[in-house]
């Protein structure tokens, strides 16, 4: 359990890490279709 919870943590860390990378107010085309292509492997 307690590897389940740590592993589910460190996913969700990747996830905001990913979101957080690009400012999406200043962000570029290629910049913002970054953020798209994680979207969905996450």
């Amino acid at each position: 359990m307690h590897k389940l919870i740590t592993l589910l943590l460190a996913l969700l860390m990747v996830a905001v890490n990913a979101f957080a990378a690009v400012n999406v107010n200043t962000a570029n085309e290629e910049e913002l279709q970054m953020l798209r292509t994680q979207a969905k492997i996450t």
